[in-house]
């Protein structure tokens, strides 16, 4: 008797501590499915170097490593969301994560076989793609919600800029290296998107809950944006791709960094 009793302690305790374990995993995997939005834009801008590119065996490379990582983060999130009991929206990222290793490999070989990606896959894959981000972004909410954890307002937004930055430096590599001209009436347009970002900068940067080192970081993503957004505005003039390119991923890094820290990350 004595042993079924210690037994069933052992089982409660070890319930308990199951419990809080995916309780605090839920939280950095909402985190993560934001953060894999920005690596389907990143996929997109290292596709579109490659595509301007293809026998640039560097560029290749960068566009097979985030093709990779978009795809892999794409089957977490999954997985994060069939743990949250998400199971629906669970099976239609899987499936939009195979549409979207289908459309990138077969413009991947067209790209090497014909030097150049085919036109109608190419629109069929940037579709997949943001469509993968906005079911992303609410897989993000869905499971913030299902962590039970306090949502921090200003780190939300810092994580839809990276978002937004990335998606605006993938459509400006899109323009100012294609040699198609890809129908795009649906999306916003470049320069939507950076009086987007700005609006949004702007607001972040008024909240009393940063701390001066997030105040001062975030003037450096201020800093950076006004150096590229005339380039953004004006994406028909003066090209220069790697030059926004660089930029916007330094300005993701650092709203990131600060979206951490606000959400308490350890």
């Amino acid at each position: 008797m004595g042993l079924n009793r210690l037994t069933g302690i052992v089982l409660v305790v070890g319930t308990l501590l199951a419990g809080n374990a995916i309780a605090a995993v839920i939280p950095q995997q909402a985190r993560e499915a934001y953060q894999c939005s920005v690596h389907q834009h990143e996929m997109l801008a290292t596709y579109h170097f490659h595509a301007y590119e293809p026998k640039d065996k560097l560029m290749n490379t960068d566009y097979e490593r985030a093709r990779q990582i978009a795809l892999n983060c794409m089957g977490a999130t999954a997985s994060s969301l069939v743990d949250g009991g998400f199971g629906t929206q669970a099976q239609e990222l899987r499936a939009l994560k195979d549409k979207v290793a289908k459309t990138t490999q077969a413009n991947a070989d067209a790209i090497i076989k014909l030097g150049s990606p085919e036109f109608a896959v190419n629109s069929e894959m940037v579709e997949h793609i943001l469509e993968a981000v906005k079911t992303l972004d609410q897989a993000g909410k869905d499971l913030q919600v299902a962590s039970k954890s306090k949502e921090v307002p200003e780190a939300l937004k810092a994580r839809e800029l990276a978002i937004t930055m990335m998606y605006a430096n993938a459509r400006y590599i899109e323009r100012t290296t294609e040699s198609y001209h890809r129908d795009d009436s649906a999306e916003q347009t470049i320069d939507q998107l950076a009086s987007k970002f700005n609006t949004g900068l702007t607001s972040l940067r008024t909240s009393s809950k940063l701390s001066a080192q997030q105040k001062k970081m975030l003037d450096n993503v201020n800093t950076r944006f006004r150096f590229i957004v005339g380039s953004l505005n004006n994406y028909t003039q003066h090209a220069v791709p790697t030059t926004v390119n660089r930029h916007s991923r330094s300005i993701v890094v650092m709203l990131n960094q600060i979206a951490d820290e606000l959400d308490g990350k350890k």
